[in-house]
This record gives C-alpha cells, sequence and structure tokens, in this order.
C-alpha cells in the first residue's frame, strides 16, 4: 500500500467519526459511554444475572471506572444494585424501569433506524469492514506506530 491509499483509509476513519456525530443529541447528564454501559448490561441481562466485573470484562474497562460509571446510573435511577442470597460478596447490577425506557429511546430505536439505513448494503461489504477496522485496531493496539516511524 502507497502513501496516498493510506491517506484514503485514515479520511474513512474521519468520515466514519462523522457518522457517529449524527447520533441522536443527548441530554448533558447522559454520557456516551454510560448508553455503551447500559447497552451491554441489557445484553448480559438477556442471558442472566449480571454482575459489575461482567460488565467490565466485556467492555475491556477496569473495574474501578466500571464502579464509578454504575454509581452514577445508580444516582440516575437507571439501575439498582441487588445482593446475591448465596454469595454476600457478589452484587448484580439490575436495569429499573427507566433504565429500560433510557434504553428503548436511545439504543433500541436508534439501531432499528440505522439497521434500516444498512440494508441497502451488502452483508458480506458490511463485514469486510468490520473485520479490517477490529484487524487494523488490534494490530496499532499491539504495537503503537512510534515517532521514529515518519
Amino acid at each position: 500500500m502507497n502513501a496516498y491509499q493510506a491517506r484514503k483509509v485514515i479520511d474513512a476513519f474521519e468520515k466514519a467519526e462523522k457518522i457517529l456525530q449524527n447520533r441522536p443529541p443527548l441530554p448533558k447528564d447522559i454520557l456516551p459511554s454510560y448508553l455503551k454501559m447500559l447497552d451491554k448490561i441489557y445484553e448480559l441481562d438477556q442471558k442472566g444475572k449480571v454482575r459489575g466485573s461482567d460488565v467490565a470484562s466485556a467492555l475491556h474497562q477496569t473495574k474501578p471506572s466500571i464502579t464509578r460509571a454504575l454509581c452514577a446510573m445508580d444516582a440516575m435511577g437507571w439501575i439498582t444494585k441487588e445482593d446475591s442470597v448465596t454469595d454476600k460478596r457478589v452484587v448484580y447490577i439490575v436495569l429499573t424501569d427507566k433504565g429500560r425506557e433510557i434504553y428503548q429511546y436511545y439504543i433500541a430505536s436508534y439501531y432499528s433506524a440505522l439497521s434500516k439505513r444498512l440494508e441497502k448494503y451488502k452483508e458480506e461489504d458490511i463485514n469486510v469492514m468490520m473485520q479490517f477496522i477490529d484487524a487494523f485496531y488490534q494490530d496499532l493496539s499491539e504495537d503503537p506506530m512510534k515517532r521514529e516511524e515518519f
């Protein structure tokens, strides 16, 4: 690949960033990271009880950062914490009605509308794009570019 093609890849990433900016505006007390976490809690909840450590693992985040966000979400009334009956060290995260409403409005509805927009593209093309982005991200994560390289 030559430098011109590399520039085109970065241009495509910049366009992708602009796509993300088209998401519906959020109230100032709702951070995008809270919605990402709410989405993951909802997903994990479909499989069974959810612990903070499950959310941290699924999102590749540290437990302290997840704990801070969960405390904020608890204060906003999106979740409650429920002690395990069998092991007092375990605390489960439970979505409240308000948390489910936020999920439905900001996540489920948005992705439903987005999926309709994506219907006109071949699934194979979408999968190739996702595989490339994942592989390139992994490559740069494992071996970040150093100033000496350019």
